[in-house]
């Protein structure tokens, strides 16, 4: 706090990219004053120990005129009243406090009695920031309003404070400039339109983490965001370039899509292995590091016709993509098995989002009435195993959740055993499957229009009954995502007695994430559209 007020008084030059010092030390700051606030239990105490609380106390203290917090003000002062009550009352055996501080426990009486005293006497700090500060921050107050009425809407906060869906937005919007700093450095976004989804992705981690108390660190809570965003966009990218480019050539935009992955081969923990295209780290950096590699020896098109320039532009955009993902430095030092089902997975991600422009080009073909909502007349496959296959694997879920593996699971201290792995996976499969299904119904009328294959498109929707409603088509959709959600709510029940609990936390922080996405689709369309 005392760097801000130095700050605020242009008593502090000592960086020179002043705005993301501000930046990174705001989302510090308030990440420290809300997990205090979280720590909190219901007789006022902080892990019911006096010494304990009144470090909190302290805490909050200090942090209570953080310019960015004013509007969480009374529950900061709440919370500091009901834990100097707790201070008060307590009659708790001083001896049977000791504190882990470091690796060992400590109990000092007149050390533990000085912060009591400081706790209890700590004074309300008041700095008036001017507008530099502020303009830091740079908060959207009423947009912050109408999110927070939006998302307390939503089955998933049905239970949380008022005040943990605001704090949420607030982080959000802090790490909102670090992802408008690397917002096209991988995807271009010609001919789109605006990117709705942008606002909405900080939101949904710093709730996730915030709803199971996870407090995972910032480098993977900003990995995660981005690689969010790079989901939405190689979604945009694959429907509109990609399968515009390849229309009528399926298998060729395959060969191309295994041709990148072949060309760089297994990696392994620090190194890279394959052809010089797959060097992707140097000096001439984009995101964290990653910069455009060389993959024109890869191409055998010509450079004179339109189409093969194109080609090669998705050839490097997609390149650029991949080796962002595979190439991560976070990602070059998890296990070789981690590393290499993160690649088999971000392939089955690029393929599906293939089979399905093919599919939606079958389903185009068939030239029904625009006003007839169109029966799929020719699937490879049955709905269930079309979702499962191909659909859920389209939602990004399963490569994204790899990745965050290869994050995490340094060592194999997250997965340990074959049983956390299935486990993990079958949540994930399930996530996956409710994700595609909240989406399409979300996303039907937009389907419609741009005649994208969607899952009420499918014949096990349209008995020999006659023809039936759109509504009553969606109820359909969302009884069998209920179905897959109650298969989920099973599996993650399953793992708290079979899995440790620091991996169950893992795989419900990325389930709240990826269910929010969901249940934001159930209420309204966030994806973009073609101009």
């Amino acid at each position: 706090m005392e760097f801000l007020r130095l700050w605020d008084r242009e008593q502090f030059s000592g960086a020179e990219d002043h705005d993301v010092l501000i930046g990174d030390v705001l989302i510090m700051l308030f990440q420290a004053l809300i997990r205090v606030l979280q720590g909190q239990s219901s007789d006022g105490s902080w892990d019911c120990k006096t010494e304990s609380s009144a470090y909190a106390i302290l805490t909050l203290a200090n942090l209570q005129d953080l310019p960015i917090a004013t509007s969480l003000r009374p529950v900061i002062d709440s919370a500091i009243k009901s834990g100097r009550d707790y201070l008060l009352r307590s009659t708790a055996d001083l001896a049977a406090e000791y504190t882990w501080i470091e690796k060992v426990t400590y109990f000092l009486p007149t050390l533990h009695q000085a912060y009591m005293l400081a706790a209890l006497n700590a004074p309300t700090t008041t700095h008036n920031f001017g507008v530099t500060l502020m303009d830091a921050a740079n908060l959207p107050v009423e947009k912050i309003g109408a999110f927070k009425k939006f998302y307390q809407q939503l089955p998933i906060f049905k239970t949380a404070p008022e005040w943990s869906i605001e704090a949420a937005l607030i982080e959000g919007y802090l790490w909102l400039p670090q992802l408008q700093q690397v917002r096209l450095q991988v995807f271009p976004r010609t001919d789109m339109k605006e990117d709705k989804y942008f606002e909405y992705i900080p939101f949904t981690w710093t709730a996730a983490n915030m709803l199971e108390g996870a407090h995972y660190r910032p480098n993977f809570m900003r990995d995660m965001m981005i690689i969010s965003f790079l989901n939405y966009q190689a979604d945009e990218y694959m429907e509109s370039v990609v399968s515009t480019t390849f229309r009528g050539r399926s298998n060729e935009a395959r060969e191309l899509i295994n041709n990148l992955f072949d060309s760089r081969g297994p990696t392994g923990p620090g190194e890279l292995s394959g052809s010089s295209g797959a060097t992707a780290l140097a000096s001439d950096t984009s995101i964290d590091g990653i910069r455009d590699g060389d993959h024109s020896q890869l191409m055998s098109v010509t450079d004179h016709d339109e189409s093969s320039i194109q080609e090669k532009e998705v050839f490097k955009v997609l390149g650029n993509f991949i080796d962002h993902v595979i190439h991560h430095p976070a990602v070059r030092e998890a296990s070789d098995y981690d590393q290499s089902h993160l690649q088999h997975e971000l392939r089955n991600f690029l393929l599906a989002h293939i089979d399905q422009a093919e599919d939606s080009d079958k389903l185009r073909s068939q030239q029904l009435p625009r006003d007839h909502f169109d029966v799929f007349q020719s699937p490879k496959s049955a709905f269930f195993r079309w979702i499962k296959d191909i659909s859920s694997v389209h939602t990004s879920c399963p490569y994204a959740f790899a990745f965050a593996t290869c994050l995490l699971n340094r060592k194999g201290h997250l997965f340990r055993t074959s049983v956390d792995r299935y486990l993990g996976q079958a949540a994930c499969g399930h996530l996956a499957t409710l994700c595609r299904m909240y989406n399409d119904y979300g996303s039907l009328a937009r389907d419609r229009a741009e005649m994208n294959l969607n899952c009420l498109n499918f014949p096990e929707f349209h008995t020999s009954d006659g023809p039936r409603g759109e509504e009553a088509l969606k109820r359909e959709l969302f009884r069998l995502a209920e179905f897959e959600r109650d298969c989920l709510v099973l599996t993650v029940k399953r793992m708290t007695t079979e899995c440790h609990e620091e991996l169950v936390q893992f795989v419900q922080t990325f389930v709240n994430v990826t269910d929010m996405y969901g249940q934001i689709y159930v209420e309204r369309d966030i994806a973009s559209r073609l101009k």
